[in-house]
This record gives C-alpha cells, sequence and structure tokens, in this order.
C-alpha cells in the first residue's frame, strides 16, 4: 500500500509519508490489545460528556458508574458500551477521516489539523448520540420494535453528523483567497 501511494503520488520528501504510515498503521487491529484498558475510560467519558447534555436538554437523568456506565431515567436504563463509545468506533471514524483527510487537502499541516481533530469530532458526535439515546429510548422502549430502529436511526444520522462537521473542519481550514473583483463604486 504505501509502495503504490509513492509511486501514485510521486512523493518527493519523507514528510509527506506521514498520512500514508497513519493509515497503514489504523490497519492494524488496535482495539483487540488496548480495547480493555481505553474501553472503560472512553465509556465513562461518554457518560460524563453525556448526563449533563441530557440534563441541559430537559431529561433528568442519573449517571451510575461501573464496568458499563449507565445513564438512568425513571424506568429506563441506557448502557454506554464499548461498541457505541469504545476504542472501536474512534478508530474506525479515524481511518475514514484520515482517507478523507488525504483527498480534502494536499497542505500537509491541514492534514495534520484534521488528523487530530478527527478522533474529538468522533467522541463529541459519540456524546451527541448518547444524548439523543437516551431520549429515544425514553419516549420509544415500550413500544415494540421502536426502539431498535430508532437506535439504528440516530447510530447512522450521527454518523453523518460526524462527516458534515468534518466537512465544515476542512473548509475553515482551507486558506482563503481574495477576491480578483475590485469593490463596486
Amino acid at each position: 500500500g504505501l509502495a503504490a501511494v509513492m509511486l501514485a503520488r510521486r512523493i518527493s520528501s519523507p514528510r509527506e509519508l506521514w498520512l500514508p504510515i497513519i493509515a497503514l498503521l489504523l490497519a492494524w487491529p488496535w482495539e483487540h490489545q488496548l480495547s480493555t484498558h481505553l474501553d472503560p475510560t472512553l465509556q465513562l467519558l461518554t457518560a460524563w460528556w453525556a448526563a449533563p447534555i441530557t440534563e441541559w436538554t430537559g431529561l433528568p437523568v442519573n449517571l451510575e458508574g461501573g464496568i458499563d456506565p449507565v445513564l438512568a431515567i425513571e424506568g429506563v436504563r441506557v448502557h454506554v458500551t464499548a461498541q457505541c463509545a469504545g476504542l472501536e468506533p474512534i478508530l474506525a471514524t479515524s481511518s475514514l477521516g484520515l482517507i478523507f483527510a488525504a483527498l480534502a487537502t494536499s497542505n500537509n499541516r491541514q492534514r495534520a489539523l484534521l488528523a487530530l481533530g478527527i478522533p474529538v469530532l468522533a467522541h463529541l458526535v459519540n456524546v451527541v448520540r448518547i444524548v439523543l439515546s437516551v431520549h429515544a429510548a425514553n419516549l420509544w422502549i415500550d413500544q415494540e420494535g421502536t426502539w431498535d430502529i430508532a437506535h439504528d436511526i440516530i447510530g447512522y444520522l450521527c454518523f453523518g453528523l460526524f462527516y458534515l462537521a468534518l466537512f465544515a473542519l476542512a473548509h475553515t481550514l482551507r486558506p482563503t483567497t481574495p477576491s480578483s473583483k475590485s469593490p463596486a463604486t
């Protein structure tokens, strides 16, 4: 893969190799080695952020810690699992985000800013997804099948939100060029 990138892009400087090297490193299944250590922390961080935001949006919630943190409402318990808030979803979005960074700009500084911002953005979108899931569970947990559909739709919407935010971030990093038009007099 690295040789193909070098041939296709005719890399003139070793500094241009950092993005393909990071993409190759992300191809390694890090979640198998690091999940047991990082997932509980990521789950708890997500729950810590989601609980006050859920309350701020009008739904009182209790945060119950433990291996799988739980956001509890009267009669409803939403588990913040590793599949939703662990290392695996952050690595997956980071891999796709790095591909986006490679395609969105040729400036290494902008690529680096995008690469550093992607895991943070992925975590923030996960927090939004958990908040929306708590609200959906509160509304639809008693209706057969509705919660499952709502959970999936929220996941897809937040995946779209991630890429919308990524496009906005890439757009703000682009240098502005002065307009060639002269002001009207």
